[in-house]
């Protein structure tokens, strides 16, 4: 009985989370809910046998769909560009009509955020009371990058769990579980394109093969079970991919700051910056190399290094920033009254600064310059100030021993 109640007690969260959503919203007007729209119709196009979902007919679709024309300059192609494993993800709600499924999805979503959440506290070993958690479940709901996601209906949410439930799994020895939920976070590349293969290598330097091999078989079956549904897919994700770089590139944090130091240079100081960055990265991984169970302060920098140079990434893949923030906050309230004023500040500050730019600074959402200013000026503001507070982390260890 006891395993049956969360069972069960998911399924109800889960269908009356569905029902209040369709009744309260999506049944009420046609909504796009712009992430899951490409992934909704690419899983019915292939189910009813239409061939491939990179065809130019269903981007064709998605474009009438989206803008009721075809795309023009500077706007979202609206192509389906993930590997088609990702369409797991989204299996359960492809069967549904689309009122609600959007419903469904964003029940998923919501389930996605706060389990990340609370998992994320785990992962920092934050002691919390039942209140604490519940305020900081709040308050990552209201957080821009995943406020934002979940209005997008992003999959990086879901990536974002993924990753959390992965990094659970490894420090409590579940490596089995641990290599199929890396394996399955690779359908965003942008979030784990350094942490997959930093955790890979730790492994094999640990022996820790389990894991390895689960990463290995859940890869090749999802990738085999995506060239059999879609011969030739790779080749198709490029080109289809290809239409964003040239007409929403999108630069990263890392980028944005070499353009600002100067354009002339500015490609020479973005690849000095990754160098840079990417050293230091090593350099954690060695620091850490002792760790009894998973190096947390080298894995939640290579999260915060990811979001500074991942190429076409926007502020919604900032949802697994979740991981390194709760890891630094955890370690400002170990440290004392004082420490625990300082990080509810910077939390209010991230929760109500970040709303105060956009709200009142940048320009209304029809205008596509909004993206461009959410790009160029509050990208950076998370990855910039996790950055400061893991790269001192050495120095936080050495006052406190901060590694356990």
């Amino acid at each position: 009985m006891r395993r049956v109640f969360p069972w069960a007690l998911l399924i109800f969260f889960l269908a009356g989370t569905t029902v209040g959503i369709y009744l309260g919203l999506t049944s009420r007007r046609p909504l796009n809910v712009w992430d899951l729209q490409p992934l909704w119709r690419a899983g019915r196009w292939i189910a009813e046998g239409r061939g491939s979902p990179y065809s130019d007919e269903l981007t064709d679709l998605l474009q009438r769909e989206s803008y009721g024309r075809p795309v023009v300059e500077g706007e979202d192609p609206r192509a389906f560009v993930y590997p088609p494993y990702a369409l797991l993800l989204v299996l359960p709600v492809i069967v549904l009509p689309l009122p609600w499924a959007q419903a469904a999805w964003f029940a998923v979503l919501l389930l996605g955020i706060v389990a990340g959440i609370v998992g994320a506290v785990r992962l920092a070993g934050w002691p919390l009371s039942a209140w604490q958690m519940l305020f900081i479940v709040l308050w990552g709901l209201l957080l821009y990058p995943i406020a934002w996601a979940f209005a997008l209906g992003q999959v990086s949410i879901l990536v974002f769990a993924l990753l959390v439930a992965a990094l659970l799994a490894i420090r409590s020895g579940r490596e089995g579980w641990a290599g199929g939920g890396l394996a399955l976070a690779t359908i965003k590349p942008q979030m784990s394109f350094l942490l997959v293969p930093a955790l890979l290598l730790w492994a094999l330097a640990k022996r820790r093969f389990r894991l390895l091999g689960s990463f290995g078989g859940a890869m090749a079956v999802l990738l085999l079970g995506s060239f059999i549904a879609v011969p030739g897919w790779p080749a198709q994700v490029v080109r289809a991919g290809a239409g964003y770089f040239e007409m929403q590139p999108f630069p990263p944090p890392a980028a944005l700051l070499g353009k600002w130091i100067g354009d002339g240079v500015y490609q020479a100081v973005t690849g000095l910056l990754v160098a840079l960055l990417l050293v230091g990265l090593a350099w954690a991984w060695w620091w850490e190399r002792r760790a009894p169970s998973l190096p947390r302060w080298a894995t939640g920098l290579t999260l915060v290094i990811t979001a500074l140079i991942a190429p076409r990434t926007s502020i919604v893949n900032q949802t697994s920033l979740f991981i390194p923030l709760c890891l630094l906050f955890a370690e400002m309230a170990r440290r004392g009254r004082r420490w625990r004023r300082v990080a509810f500040a910077l939390g209010a500050l991230l929760l109500v600064g970040l709303w105060v730019v956009d709200l009142l600074c940048f320009p209304p959402l029809s205008s596509g310059e909004h993206w461009h200013a959410q790009q160029r000026i509050l990208s950076p503001v998370l990855p910039i100030l996790l950055l400061i507070g893991l790269g001192t982390w050495p120095w936080w260890a050495r006052k406190g021993a901060c590694r356990r």
